[in-house]
């Protein structure tokens, strides 16, 4: 068999008598080429393209597609070819054809590179490589230098993008300012200050881990470091407080309309969506994809569920019952860490004025502001479109969140930090210190999001999700797509550590993935939007249940640590909790609703049945 040379081009940009041509980063076997030509002049509309092969054998003509001007051919075997066209429309010109499965290679070896070394950057940068490798003809030194002075850089020309990274460092920015001011604690301690039981206690806790909402990190940090003496007071196990800590941790922010996640969450869904061609907002698809997080909502349900009825189950019950009944809050041989409370340039200086309004009227102040900067954005949207008589879901959906979220954010700071001042909490110098400090803890977050929009940019010109939709639209059941993602996700990220860095990875190819599968399965469209939206939020959910209780997940780590609880007691007591809720939100949540185009009776039904399980199997402490 004649060896095959693999090359690959990059996306062509060429303007030729007039055109300007657009055509995939590679040629793949039986995967449709499409060549875009973008002109006004419409005297070649019947022109064809041919493929040629070495042998000067026509082995494909592509023809216009309908109403637009883009030409598609299936070549059926890999190997060298010329293209041409009639009139010489687009410029002659040589490539390779590759087999289809040379596509899955930049997001396989970033997945695989991810769970080997744990090194999410390395294994998105890994990743992108490799696809420049076959755009760049296997030059790797080109394809090196063009990874880091094109691809990359590439993705934050796009003015989304920026928006994004910069409103996700000014909210860091946020939490940096309220942490530092000591509002925080001053709002957790503020709801504990009259509590009288162990039910309060933990209801207390609970309450604290939702209040902070907006960040995961900070969540972990504040709440296990305040509540930890009230539960030591009232003899619940340390097990028992990194649970709740970790489980108000991650789950919330995820589904938290604002906040530090929000960006990172919205920027990866809206590029996928632009990878298919679905023009969405993708904060208002994010806001639709709510009611279909079931693991997020059903762990928060279990948490209170079991701190109501006065139940616990598994190995969270022997150290509840260790706790109570022999006063031991951790196992005699557990490795306690030390008292955590972040680092020391961001700790709150105790003769500072601390005050619960210091963080409750920024976070007030961004919610609303918020609010406030969409309407505004859709109605100057509408104005423009001569749009008068609209709801307000219409001037939701013609606003613009990017711009939104970015005025509100950059005005939060600016009130957080004249608060701050004002009621001298914190010197104006202190006051950008601790901004500083806040938007240099977003900067990983950052790297990665942008690393993730450039693996995103490969495969898609590497047509990664063509080739998944071609190879399994046959095989795989459109309503399976939901729960197969949910297990996809909870595996590598319980094995990475890391939800966005498996966010990265998977939503660029689970949302072309669901889409495509149910449209070749002729799905009504209320019942293919309603999987589209199941399968995002079962990546969001799927990538939260193994950061949630993997040991090597920063929040496992920095709940146990804030908690000063035995990391491996931690995972020990959570894991089989993550596991219960997990099982009933993916079978009764995620694979049930599939077939329905509604998502909150199912909600109910895995309450229900988290509810009779504790009342059950649980076992009174």
């Amino acid at each position: 068999m004649k060896k095959i040379i693999f090359s690959a081009v990059i996306i062509l940009f060429a303007s030729f008598n007039g055109y300007s041509v657009k055509m995939p980063g590679v040629i793949l076997q039986n995967i449709p080429v499409k060549i875009a030509i973008h002109s006004n002049d419409l005297k070649y509309e019947n022109k064809k393209i041919f493929f040629i092969s070495e042998s000067d054998t026509v082995i494909a003509i592509a023809q216009r597609k309908d109403e637009r001007w883009e030409w598609n051919a299936v070549l059926p075997k890999t190997g060298k070819i010329k293209i041409i066209s009639e009139s010489d429309i687009i410029q002659p010109s040589t490539h390779y054809v590759y087999p289809a499965w040379v596509s899955i290679l930049p997001p396989l070896i970033a997945i695989g590179l991810a769970l080997i070394i744990k090194e999410v950057l390395i294994s998105l940068l890994i990743g992108i490589f490799v696809g420049a490798i076959f755009f760049y003809n296997f030059n790797l030194l080109e394809a090196f230098l063009r990874t880091i002075d094109t691809i990359i850089p590439s993705v934050l020309l796009d003015f989304s993008h920026i928006n994004i990274v910069i409103f996700s460092m000014m909210i860091g920015g946020l939490v940096g300012i309220v942490s530092k001011n000591g509002g925080m604690e001053a709002l957790a301690n503020l709801m504990m200050r009259k509590i009288k039981s162990r039910v309060g206690a933990l209801l207390g806790t609970f309450a604290s881990g939702l209040i902070i909402f907006f960040d995961d990190y900070t969540n972990s940090l504040i709440v296990g470091n305040i509540a930890r003496p009230l539960c030591d007071k009232f003899k619940i196990s340390r097990e028992k407080l990194a649970f709740i800590v970790d489980s108000t941790a991650a789950p919330i922010a995820s589904i938290a309309v604002i906040g530090t996640w929000i960006g990172y969450e919205v920027g990866i869904i809206q590029e996928a969506l632009n990878s298919i061609g679905l023009q969405k907002n993708a904060y208002l698809v994010f806001l639709n994809t709510l009611s279909y997080r079931f693991y997020p909502f059903c762990m928060i349900f279990f948490i209170f569920a079991t701190i109501i009825l006065k139940r616990d189950m598994f190995s969270m019950y022997r150290a509840e019952k260790r706790a109570l009944e022999k006063g031991l809050l951790y196992e005699e041989n557990a490795k306690i860490p030390k008292d955590l409370t972040g680092s020391d340039e961001n700790k709150t200086d105790e003769r500072k004025t601390q005050s619960w309004i210091l963080a409750a009227l920024p976070i007030v102040f961004l919610i609303i502001s918020a609010v406030v900067c969409l309407i505004y954005s859709g109605i100057q949207n509408l104005k423009i479109e001569k749009i008068e008589e609209v709801s307000l879901k219409e001037i939701i959906s013609a606003s613009d969140p990017y711009v939104s979220l970015l005025w509100s954010s950059f005005a939060s700071c600016l009130f957080a930090g004249i608060l701050s001042v004002s009621f001298k909490s914190l010197k104006f110098k202190d006051a950008i210190d601790s901004w500083f400090i806040g938007v240099r803890s977003m900067l990983y977050a950052m790297l990665i999001l942008t690393l993730a929009w450039s693996l995103g940019s490969t495969t898609k010109e590497m047509q990664t999700a063509e080739f998944l939709v071609s190879i399994l639209k046959e095989t795989i059941n459109p309503y399976f797509v939901p729960s197969i993602i949910f297990i996809i996700c909870a595996a590598i990220s319980f094995a990475t550590g890391t939800s966005w860095g498996t966010l990265s990875i998977v939503m660029p190819l689970a949302i072309p993935l669901s889409y495509n599968i149910s449209l070749n399965a002729g799905l009504p469209q209320d019942l293919l939007e309603s999987l589209l939206l199941n399968s995002i939020a079962s990546v969001l959910a799927g990538s939260i249940w193994g950061d949630h209780c993997s040991p090597i997940a920063d929040t496992t780590v920095l709940s146990a640590m804030a908690s000063s609880c035995d990391l491996i007691d931690h995972v020990n007591t959570q894991l089989p909790y993550a596991i219960l809720v997990g099982a009933i939100s993916l079978i009764f949540g995620n694979f049930f609703s599939s077939f329905f185009s509604v998502s909150f009776p199912f909600i109910l039904l895995c309450f229900f049945i988290i509810f009779n399980l504790i009342w059950f199997l649980g076992k009174k402490i």
